[in-house]
């Protein structure tokens, strides 16, 4: 399993939904195996070349991620943080967000979770999730 480049369009287009998660196991593994390799925080299907929702990540709250959307928590306020991605090794830009979010997805169980995320972990669901719509930070 290799990353795909920054460069390549196929990271710029909305993701489609997943229905069946089950085949998905085994790319979820090693997914996951992949991400931790480089050292990084989240790994989405897109990055690996596969127009699938899913992503995964290190945190246990939500270590893999089908259909995820999120709400902006307003009253939290926003912050700017450094981010990046594996996509695009050794590059960091700055990324204004909110410091809190409402996050819903499905588990690769199908149980659907709603969850109130904030600091990095609000931060890296978001990345995530945008790059599942087709806006990567690059």
């Amino acid at each position: 399993m290799e990353l795909i480049p920054y460069t390549d369009p196929r990271l710029r287009l909305p993701s489609e939904p997943v229905t069946d998660f089950a085949p998905h196991a085994r790319t979820v593994e090693l997914m996951l195996e992949l991400m931790n390799s480089l050292r990084g925080a989240c790994l989405s299907a897109p990055q690996i070349g596969l127009n699938l929702r899913f992503f995964v990540t290190k945190y246990a709250a939500f270590p893999v991620v089908f259909n995820p959307a999120y709400l902006f928590a307003v009253e939290t306020g926003r912050t700017s943080a450094f981010e990046g991605s594996l996509s695009r090794p050794n590059w960091h830009t700055f990324v204004a967000r909110p410091q809190a979010v409402g996050a819903s997805f499905t588990k690769p169980d199908g149980c659907e979770i709603n969850l109130s995320l904030a600091g990095y972990e609000a931060r890296v669901f978001q990345h995530a999730t945008d790059t599942l719509n087709g806006r990567p930070i690059f």
